[in-house]
């Protein structure tokens, strides 16, 4: 009886481990990718994601973020930024003393270069689109990524990609876009007298002053010809001294940091008079905010949890977002996204490429084909030695023995019959999952045919051995 109760333990053992080897079969292929599958599906999210980033997305993330009433507060003047500028130029006439009955702003252009900020605004098929779609002209709002300034989304949006270059570069663009500049800001403290403001924006010279002075009423004509943005430290230190300039202006002198300035040439004229020239530097404070449209696009369910995760990090890159299309497609950036995703395919079913398992490399063939071979022969080893039991089996005694596979009740007897058939639906998974059944190799169907076999010669084997013990049990 000790003999049998051994012998009883070990096809216990040897059963629990070709189901162990089938469940880590299932679970390798099922929840891992190799480089190539990863890579198309990477593919696929870059070609979504800047289907979802356009110009009009980011207009209204942009327009959300200025206000958060759901409008671009701006708006509530018909031309917010001849507004803007108007009114500031009037207070820095009055910062230096030019008081004239009225100061009209008559036209205003924008005109930025092109190699510091986008497209040329003077362009003449790209004036009634600026007018109707600036971000700049219609809520006093820049985006900018530290190095460029983007006033409107054809700064962002320069025409459809059609190849894999295009996407990344406008994705390359969108990530790094990430300050938004809006609401500026001009008070007249900027002119406070004999200090080293004062020395940094000494405002017009006397001259210039006195033949304004002479003109009863000014008009003006203005061309906005370039922005600079001050550095974060300055920013910090303006917003501390602001506590300070109401009560205290001559502190308020002390606090040393630059403002953000706009570049303004202007011609100002009256009646009877010559147009006078003169450029100025109209020093202002943006207000600083992060937009979220990258943000809100890579949260939708659509696309991985790791593509947010890796943007949170600091991933400003279509090479940092997309590691492993970057990493097999670095050179083929000039192909059509369909074009690289069949590319992508092809070298997926032909490289036999490693596995990614719980972050470890694994070779495809080491699993689909050594692996199973290694299950198939634990369960071959089973077979052998369950058909020994049958041979050693008392008939005329009860088995008590804590294995499922010598239990009476029919429950017990289905379940492990479909355990016995485990192995080879492991098999067939790993043999057939990414092709049909007409394009599989020898190999495939040779492992195939083993498993098939095993299977029905353990069930036989159980179903013999339920005859001979469970007579009334069928």
């Amino acid at each position: 009886m000790q003999e049998l109760n051994t012998l009883l333990q070990h096809l216990r053992s040897i059963h629990l481990s070709f189901i162990l080897a089938a469940a880590a079969i299932f679970m390798a292929l099922s929840t891992s990718n190799t480089i190539f599958e990863t890579a198309i599906q990477q593919l696929r999210d870059v070609v979504q994601l800047a289907d979802i980033l356009t110009s009009d997305q980011v207009s209204t993330s942009i327009g959300l973020a200025v206000s958060p009433q759901n409008r671009i507060a701006a708006r509530s003047e018909p031309n917010p930024l001849e507004s803007f500028v108007e009114t500031s130029l009037t207070e820095y006439f009055g910062a230096m003393e030019i008081y004239p009955e009225s100061i009209e702003l008559e036209y205003l252009s924008v005109e930025l270069e092109r190699e510091e900020f986008g497209h040329i605004g003077t362009i003449d098929d790209f004036l009634e689109f600026e007018a109707e779609r600036s971000w700049f002209r219609n809520s006093l709002a820049l985006l900018s990524d530290g190095e460029t300034i983007y006033t409107s989304p054809l700064d962002l949006f320069a025409g459809s990609p059609k190849s894999m270059e295009g996407y990344r570069a406008r994705l390359d663009r969108l990530l790094v876009a990430d300050t938004l500049y809006f609401r500026p800001s001009f008070h007249e403290f900027y002119f406070s007298r004999s200090t080293r403001v004062s020395e940094r924006y000494p405002g017009l010279p006397q001259e210039l002053r006195n033949r304004l002075n002479d003109l009863a009423t000014i008009k003006l004509s203005v061309s906005l010809t370039g922005i600079e943005l001050t550095d974060s430290r300055s920013r910090e230190v303006f917003e501390t001294s602001q506590g300070h300039v109401q009560d205290d202006p001559v502190g308020y002198d002390d606090y040393d940091f630059r403002f953000d300035e706009l570049l303004l040439k202007c011609r100002a004229y009256a009646r009877g008079s010559d147009a006078i020239r003169f450029d100025l530097v109209l020093p202002v404070i943006f207000q600083v905010i992060r937009p979220e449209f990258i943000a809100d696009a890579l949260k939708q369910q659509k696309f991985d949890d790791v593509y947010y995760a890796r943007y949170l990090s600091g991933a400003r890159s279509f090479r940092r977002l997309f590691p492993e299309l970057m990493q097999v497609s670095d050179y083929l950036m000039s192909l059509s996204p369909e074009a690289l995703e069949d590319y992508l395919e092809d070298q997926k079913q032909r490289s036999g490429a490693p596995i990614s398992v719980l972050g470890l490399q694994v070779s495809r063939d080491l699993i689909e084909v050594w692996g199973v071979l290694l299950m198939l022969s634990i369960q071959l080893y089973f077979c052998m030695h369950y058909r020994t039991l049958l041979d050693r089996l008392p008939t005329e005694k009860a088995i008590m023995f804590p294995w499922i596979g010598v239990y009476r009740h029919k429950l017990s007897a289905l379940v492990f019959q479909l355990s016995i058939a485990f192995p080879l639906a492991a098999t067939l998974y790993a043999a057939f999952r990414r092709r049909p059944a007409s394009d599989a190799g020898l190999d495939d169907i040779a492992l195939a045919a083993l498993a098939l076999t095993l299977f029905v010669w353990a069930e036989l084997t159980y179903l013999r051995f339920r005859k001979q013990h469970f007579v009334d049990a069928t």
